[in-house]
């Protein structure tokens, strides 16, 4: 059975699927859990990836260097505040 081991942790969902998803991009397993007590009730979103991977992980994303702004735009599609005019 493979060890998985915490990588990282998101407020909100789409920060971390947009992680997830680059994770994956390159070839490392990536799941999402959650640290809701029940539904409804969301703290935090963890990705974790195989142990065994956790270095290429950290490499991966530290090369990325996205910004708060990029993950936004890639979760939402929306540029900079919602409220400005297009």
């Amino acid at each position: 059975m493979e060890t998985w081991s915490e990588f990282a942790t998101y407020g909100d969902a789409a920060s971390a699927e947009v992680i997830v998803g680059l994770l994956r991009s390159e070839n490392v397993p990536a799941r999402i859990v959650s640290d809701a007590p029940m539904p409804g009730l969301m703290h935090g979103f963890c990705i974790m990836v195989p142990a065994a991977m956790l270095r290429r992980a950290e490499w991966i994303l530290s090369q990325a260097q996205l910004t708060d702004a990029e993950l936004s735009y890639y979760a939402t599609g929306q540029l900079g505040d919602s409220n400005s005019p297009r």
